[in-house]
């Protein structure tokens, strides 16, 4: 495999920009998310993050349930991930919206 050929691919997986891949960037990497999310699961999932039942997902509910998941975001992290799949820029993901950004987040 050429060079930069593997460097174009380390950097698609290294989604920290470690410039190192982590186990977990692989799994996410390898791991066939469209297979094994079902609607029925990623319904449920969204469910998980609409901490407030208003079937959308703002800055504040969307940090508020990685906290309640157990991973503690920064704002600047929760505004990025808004920034690019808030497709409409009203500031809310939607179902759709979210379920974009879990079958293809890259």
């Amino acid at each position: 495999m050429p060079e930069e050929e593997l460097i174009r691919i380390i950097h698609e997986v290294d989604i920290e920009g470690t410039g190192v891949i982590h186990y977990h960037e692989f799994i996410a990497a390898t791991f066939p998310a469209e297979r094994y999310l079902t609607e029925e699961r990623l319904t449920s999932l969204f469910h998980k993050f609409d901490l407030d039942g208003s079937n959308k997902l703002t800055s504040t509910t969307l940090k508020a349930a990685f906290t309640k998941l157990g991973h503690t975001m920064t704002d600047e992290e929760v505004h990025e991930i808004m920034d690019e799949h808030d497709v409409n820029h009203d500031h809310e993901l939607t179902y759709e919206e979210f379920r974009a950004m879990i079958l293809n987040p890259m």
